[in-house]
């Protein structure tokens, strides 16, 4: 694992580790209906992203080479209830709050604006005129990521 998390302890790095595939069960199951295209963009998102984040390219091809594992094992082990499942996923995102303020405030923005991106691409994968840009209401509801605070809330701390 990358330097830029050698503060952290190792279950905050699997954490962290998880939480883009978190991130996309989130949105993705949003609607109750989590389809092949959402699963398909979520994981080809995570695997190319890295170039997009200058400061976390370690982290990246850790979670390029472990996605599609964590984003199925999580579809099969999360409850089936969507109310249950949302709530379950979004108490596991919630730990981020006390962990992000642990690395550089720099990767700490990265993380959070790679989690808001990937949450974006799922909720843009299906839907709409021929599956294009089309963000259904119940997906849109958690493109903020509101229960993960902002990096900038963070730093004066």
């Amino acid at each position: 694992m990358t330097n830029v998390f050698r503060t952290l302890r190792d279950d905050e790095i699997e954490i962290v580790m998880n939480a883009p595939a978190m991130v996309a069960m989130l949105v993705a199951g949003a609607d109750d209906d989590v389809d092949k295209d959402e699963i398909a963009e979520a994981i080809h998102y995570a695997t190319t992203a890295k170039h997009r984040y200058d400061m976390l390219g370690e982290y990246f091809e850790d979670v390029a080479n472990k996605f599609e594992d964590i984003f199925k094992n999580y579809i099969s082990d999360l409850p089936t209830d969507l109310d249950t499942r949302q709530h379950t996923i979004t108490s596991y995102l919630r730990q981020l709050n006390s962990i992000l303020p642990k690395v550089d405030p720099e990767v700490a923005k990265q993380v959070h604006q790679f989690l808001l991106d990937i949450a974006k691409v799922v909720a843009e994968a299906s839907g709409g005129v021929f599956g294009i840009k089309k963000v259904s209401k119940a997906e849109a509801q958690w493109l903020s990521l509101d229960m993960i605070d902002k990096p900038a809330d963070y730093e004066m701390m």
